[in-house]
């Protein structure tokens, strides 16, 4: 238990320098690599399930060929990180030993309330750690960043730790040194909008589960069904549909609805919304931010705006095509968590 205690002492500390630019691309790395030899002495997985000789160059394959499929589909972009080998300095050694650590603290005989601290501590560093390439992530909506890059995140370690527990310990391992070889040294990277990652990434980690959990194709039918149920829910989220989310950043618009609350609006084809009467709450978009206000007089073809709980009008002349759509309903409170997570980013 001695070396148990002090690998999740490395986790808290990990979590405690989040903000720490300097102890993560410099201190962390080198504390990472003498760490991860350290427990190489006194440490062997010696019930490991089935032969990982050949499993590894299987997988480069089969990531190859996906992103291969993915880039004749949707195109290409040229790779930002291509050969910087800063990336896999700060990235490749702390990773590796965080599945290290995962493969140790997960098979020995913990606490439920243990499993979950530990498990939330490896999703906020994963996080932290692949925020780096942040360019690849659309962070400019709080939604889409959310659905895009956490989710899959989230996802990605609960089938890791599920994976540990079955004594499948390499493939977290395995699945982290794949995806980030292939950022550094693929010239080309698909090119996919923020639905289409998100997507891709969520129903990846869902498949390799299911490959794993179950065997019996009547199993697998029946899973099939939940899996078609989360994929209409993410698309919901996402706006594939005609109504889309998004939650309240302040009061203006107070009593109606407040900060804190998510607001439902429904999209609009150009000829409704030019014909919008007076009073009608829009959804629009101005300098990258989504704003949701009242019509409170036309001119020309520009719509003039006002919060409720606003002193004067809107500064800004709202076109037609800066209208995403009109309100219809709230919920209320169910936007807390997203305006938490978009005032830590802003900070940060």
């Amino acid at each position: 238990m001695f070396k148990n205690k002090y690998l999740i002492i490395y986790l808290v500390i990990n979590l405690l320098f989040i903000f720490n630019s300097f102890y993560f691309n410099i201190i962390n790395p080198i504390i990472s690599v003498i760490i991860y030899f350290y427990i190489l002495h006194f440490y062997k997985n010696n019930n490991l399930k089935i032969n990982f000789i050949y499993i590894f160059f299987i997988l480069i394959i089969i990531s190859i060929l996906s992103y291969i499929y993915l880039i004749i589909k949707f195109g290409f972009i040229n790779n930002p990180f291509l050969y910087k080998l800063n990336i896999i300095y700060t990235l490749i050694f702390p990773i590796i030993l965080l599945e290290k650590i995962r493969s140790i603290l997960f098979t020995i005989n913990l606490k439920k309330l243990s499993i979950i601290f530990i498990s939330i501590l490896f999703i906020i560093l994963n996080i932290k750690y692949y925020l780096s390439l942040n360019i690849l992530f659309d962070n400019t909506n709080i939604y889409r960043f959310i659905c895009s890059f956490i989710i899959p995140i989230i996802a990605n370690n609960l089938l890791y730790n599920y994976l540990v527990f079955k004594n499948y310990y390499p493939l977290p391992f395995y699945f982290q040194f794949i995806n980030i070889l292939l950022i550094v040294f693929l010239p080309i990277l698909p090119s996919l909008d923020w639905f289409m990652l998100g997507t891709f990434r969520l129903v990846k980690t869902i498949i390799i589960y299911i490959l794993f959990k179950f065997k019996k194709l009547i199993i697998l039918i029946k899973y099939a069904l939940i899996i078609i149920l989360v994929i209409i829910l993410i698309n919901f989220m996402l706006g594939k549909y005609r109504f889309e989310a998004l939650a309240i950043l302040s009061n203006s618009m107070s009593p109606v609805y407040n900060r804190g609350d998510v607001l439902i609006y429904e999209k609009l084809n150009k000829e409704e919304l030019d014909k919008l009467p007076l009073n009608t709450i829009i959804i629009y978009e101005v300098d990258n931010k989504y704003i949701a206000h009242r019509i409170i007089d036309k001119e020309d073809n520009y719509y003039i705006t006002k919060g409720d709980n606003n002193n004067v009008k809107d500064y800004k002349k709202v076109s037609i095509s800066m209208i995403k759509g009109i309100y219809k309903f709230h919920i209320k409170y169910l936007g807390y968590p997203s305006i938490y997570i978009n005032e830590c980013f802003n900070k940060n």
